[in-house]
């Protein structure tokens, strides 16, 4: 009688503490991190918004009341009809799909967004609406699709897949099957030109060229970049050229040494057999970053915060090239998912297909949105710092967080072992880490009164501060990664001499 009772007040204990855990996560630290982000933009780059708009005050103050009255409908929805709560460790007995549930199927996260929108707008941040906003909707959306609805399929069955089909998961907005059915038929063509790529071979050197190509010209943007911006600044082109040549070598050795530690470790093979394969961890690339930064320091003299400035807006930059090369080779690939819009892996020579057997299956195109985030972390930061003075390792730290932020979110949906939980993989823990040392940096910039300052200067930026002899460096660079990337001895995944026995 005493361990029932025991057992059932761990088992009540445990349900308060999960419902704990979730009120502090979802309406109290993630809104938090995310408002931090959109306060400090606002006060330590621009804020278009007026001061004393009245039409801002208006619309924030609607939005505000209309997210409350969504959030109350939806908890007394769950509560009367649902007998449960919007906590994932109270959860509502029966299915709920009618009144406010029957227009979105999460009208208590549609209602704390439309909260938060509002009261950004009243407090006229510019970058809470831009930003922050839509990074909350991804959160919830990563949330929803990953941990809550895989739960409700679980308790409810057929019945909730009917209720998803049918109805919308948080907003209701005009011609989203037609842009989703654009999005399908894009990927599918994707899907055939990547299983359809040619791979030259001579004698038993095997080429896979689409891949080399993207990683390539992913390098070559990131050094053409760099060099563009330490030009502007006027720094040495005779030390941009050591730059250039040892920041490429160091990435390299970083991102090959990362992949043989985790293998080894994670996978419990051997060193020798792990040297003959072909593997990369993009996270490495931060050792060959801390290394050349070094050497930026002591070539320079310059802070080695703004080493970093320059080098992590150019590594993003590199990121977005260098994924779609991911896609090519068919590395870093996504779950299994059910939806249309999704890449399918036939050819037997790329990674999904050889590590996973995985034949035409629907994977998430987890590469090409880690790509398009890229990119548009590199625009955001080049439009924040263009022609505005930032504290030196502002940049990087606004990078940081952000990568981190949507790289944490981007893991959820891609095919990687999870090491804690079974909820978190080796990368997101990282990301979290990052996450966790930029909020800090965050707040002490808009601590610190006395910070040193430096911009792009956009009438500084012509491709005619590249010299010739960069030029030949970038250029040099940009074919042996070609190569290199390209290249497998035997077949593709493998640098060894010897097929390994099936």
């Amino acid at each position: 009688m005493s361990e029932i009772i025991l057992n059932g007040f761990i088992t009540i204990k445990g349900k308060y503490l999960q419902t704990l855990g979730y009120i502090i996560i979802f309406p109290i630290l993630i809104p938090s991190l995310h408002f931090l982000l959109g306060y400090s933009l606002d006060e330590l780059t621009f804020n278009p918004f007026s001061n004393d708009s009245f039409i801002l005050d208006a619309f924030g103050i609607m939005f505000f009341i209309l997210g409350i009255i969504i959030c109350f409908y939806g908890i007394s929805n769950l509560w009367f009809k649902g007998k449960g709560l919007p906590v994932s460790s109270l959860p509502s007995h029966d299915l709920v799909n009618t009144g406010i549930y029957g227009i979105v199927r999460h009208p208590i996260y549609t209602g704390f967004i439309t909260l938060y929108l509002g009261f950004s707008l009243y407090i006229h941040s510019f970058w809470n609406c831009v930003l922050s906003t839509p990074l909350i909707i991804i959160f919830y959306k990563t949330y929803i699709d990953n941990i809550e609805e895989p739960s409700l399929i679980k308790q409810f069955g057929n019945n909730y897949n009917i209720y998803k089909q049918t109805v919308p998961g948080l907003f209701r907005f005009p011609f989203r099957r037609k842009l989703s059915t654009i999005l399908d038929k894009l990927l599918s063509k994707l899907s055939k030109i990547i299983n359809g790529q040619k791979i030259h071979s001579i004698s038993n050197h095997k080429f896979l060229f689409p891949y080399g190509l993207f990683i390539s010209i992913g390098i070559m943007s990131g050094l053409f970049s760099l060099t563009i911006l330490l030009s502007s600044n006027h720094y040495s082109q005779k030390h941009i050229a050591i730059l250039l040549t040892f920041v490429t070598l160091f990435s390299f050795l970083g991102i090959r040494l990362v992949w043989i530690v985790g293998t080894v470790v994670c996978r419990h093979e051997s060193i020798k057999k792990v040297f003959g394969k072909v593997g990369f961890v993009s996270w490495g690339a931060l050792l060959g970053v801390i290394l050349s930064g070094v050497l930026f320091v002591m070539l320079t003299g310059s802070s080695f915060y703004e080493w970093l400035d320059y080098m992590f807006i150019s590594l993003v930059l590199a990121h977005f090239w260098g994924r779609i090369g991911c896609a090519f080779y068919g590395c870093c690939y996504g779950k299994e998912t059910e939806s249309q819009t999704s890449i399918c892996y036939n050819n037997p020579s790329l990674k999904a297909v050889r590590e996973n057997l995985i034949d035409t299956s629907h994977l998430f195109p987890v590469q090409f949105i880690s790509s398009f985030n890229g990119l548009i972390i590199f625009i955001i930061t080049f439009l924040v710092w263009l022609n505005n003075p930032l504290p030196v390792g502002f940049p990087f730290v606004l990078i940081c967080f952000l990568y981190s932020l949507v790289r944490l979110l981007e893991e959820f949906y891609r095919y990687q072992k999870k090491i804690i939980w079974n909820l978190l993989s080796a990368s997101q823990i990282v990301s979290i880490l990052l996450l966790i040392v930029c909020t800090g940096h965050l707040i002490y910039y808009l601590n610190e009164p006395q910070l040193v300052l430096h911009e792009i200067v956009l009438g500084n930026l012509h491709l005619e501060l590249i010299n010739s002899t960069n030029i030949i460096v970038v250029s040099i660079i940009g074919v042996i990664s070609f190569l290199l990337f390209s290249y497998h001895r035997y077949e593709i995944g493998r640098w060894s001499k010897n097929k390994e026995k099936a």
